[in-house]
């Protein structure tokens, strides 16, 4: 592609075959021009010629309206299904296993049991409920029937944070960009088609 291909692809936000995937956009993300660099730039304008290649696609770029913005929503379009494909299923398994637990009747029953006094100090209270379920509530005793944890079981917390905090982040930058490019359907199709699938991780 030529720099002024480059340059229309990223003012459309154009990730397709025809345009600049987000991949290259992520790794242009990594070459954004300093301030100091961006007014040195402006200072030489009239001796764009005598500018090294490098200098001359960073020159053109900078003129882009927004253009770390444009990037960035670049960026976020082109791991979006991905991302979609590594959080929906964790999602789902988190959620059916809190329903299973939250309707457990077993388990609910197992937290109604309030007599828990004891007089024994080496008689632990853990002891007692254990007794006292296998004793009086049988049928409790196997709860964990009642639960569908599997699902959930691998999930990390801290990795499916991250996943929505990115997800909300790309969508907040979707946004962003749509009212600022209100004729550009490239941005505006996007927008509507991810905000529709995600809307309660968003809001939530």
């Amino acid at each position: 592609m030529t720099d002024r291909e480059i340059k229309e692809a990223i003012t459309k936000c154009d990730i397709s075959e025809n345009g600049v995937p987000g991949e290259i956009a992520e790794l242009l993300l990594k070459f954004l021009p300093t301030r100091e660099e961006l007014r040195g730039l402006a200072k030489n304008a009239d001796k764009y010629e005598l500018m090294a290649d490098a200098e001359k696609f960073m020159f053109k770029m900078a003129r882009i309206d927004r253009y770390e913005s444009r990037l960035k929503l670049m960026a976020f379009m082109g791991i979006y299904d991905d991302l979609i494909k590594t959080v929906s299923p964790q999602i789902d398994g988190v959620l059916r296993a809190s329903v299973s637990v939250i309707e457990s009747k077993k388990l609910r029953k197992l937290f109604e049991i309030s007599d828990t006094k004891n007089t024994k100090r080496t008689y632990s209270l853990l002891h007692y409920i254990v007794k006292t379920i296998l004793v009086y509530y049988p049928n409790v005793a196997e709860w964990y029937h009642d639960i569908d944890v599997n699902a959930a079981i691998g999930v990390s917390l801290e990795s499916i944070s991250t996943d929505i905090h990115g997800l909300r982040k790309g969508m907040e930058l979707a946004r962003y960009e749509k009212e600022k490019q209100e004729e550009n359907m490239i941005v505006s199709i996007s927008f509507t088609k991810t905000y529709k699938q995600n809307k309660p991780i968003i809001q939530g």
